[in-house]
């Protein structure tokens, strides 16, 4: 959770904290497990509440237009599920 925390911080301003670019960063490819982490982080007081009703927003949207897309493809590049074919 630090970690998040930690990059959250970083990269205002640089790159956008959106769940896409949290999921890449932290090598996310499981739907529940990434909205599951992202939420934790939205719900950190750290984060100042005005942001975190942005981005929760934000999350929202990106969940009710573009979820359902964005996990099937990025679920399709796990390393782990590449590997396990493999063999």
């Amino acid at each position: 959770m630090k970690e998040w925390l930690a990059w959250a911080f970083q990269v205002s301003g640089k790159e956008h904290v959106s769940i896409s670019s949290f999921a890449k960063k932290f090598r996310f490819y499981d739907r529940d497990e990434a909205e599951a982490a992202y939420e934790t982080l939205l719900r950190n007081p750290e984060i100042s509440r005005r942001r975190r009703k942005r981005l929760q927003g934000e999350f929202n949207a990106f969940k009710k237009n573009h979820g359902l897309n964005y996990w099937s493809k990025r679920s399709a590049f796990n390393p782990d599920k590449i590997a396990a074919n493999l063999r």
